[in-house]
């Protein structure tokens, strides 16, 4: 698992993730907090996607296509084909000092950020920022217990 983080901690970009995902929010948030938001919601996210992939065994994964968009960034299309049918994943990729780095993924016509956002927006619109924060800490500690527990 860990060598799978590193593997996919090396091609997203978690800063223009975290800070797209909170929108509004990332201004309000000081230089401290928003290197500490971006911390807590790559541990999430690798968490989060590196489940989803031990699930996979086997499947074919076919790049469909790829397009340059305003010459900084970029669109990967995917589909992973599974016993049960292909799943659609499309790659949105900046590009930073010469690096093309995932921002966003939409699987099944889902954007991660957007659904983030709507999620994040939320939780701070009806109790607060800190409130958002401490949930996704909870979150972590959980599926890291959870984690240690299975490999015991």
């Amino acid at each position: 698992r860990e060598k799978l983080r590193q593997v996919i901690g090396k091609g997203f970009n978690y800063r223009q993730m975290a800070m797209r995902s909170l929108a509004r929010e990332w201004l309000k948030r000081t230089p401290k907090e928003q290197t500490e938001f971006v911390e807590l919601f790559k541990k999430f996210l690798e968490f989060s996607f590196a489940s989803k992939i031990e699930t996979f065994s086997g499947e074919i994964i076919n790049y469909t296509g790829e397009k340059v968009i305003k010459k900084k960034y970029a669109l990967v299309n995917t589909e992973v084909v599974r016993k049960d049918g292909a799943v659609k994943i499309d790659y949105k990729l900046i590009n930073e000092n010469g690096s093309w780095l995932v921002y966003d993924f939409v699987v099944k016509g889902v954007s991660m950020i957007r659904n983030s956002r709507s999620q994040f927006e939320k939780i701070i619109r009806e109790e607060s920022y800190e409130k958002l924060v401490k949930n996704l800490s909870e979150k972590i500690k959980k599926i890291e217990s959870k984690n240690s527990a299975s490999v015991s």
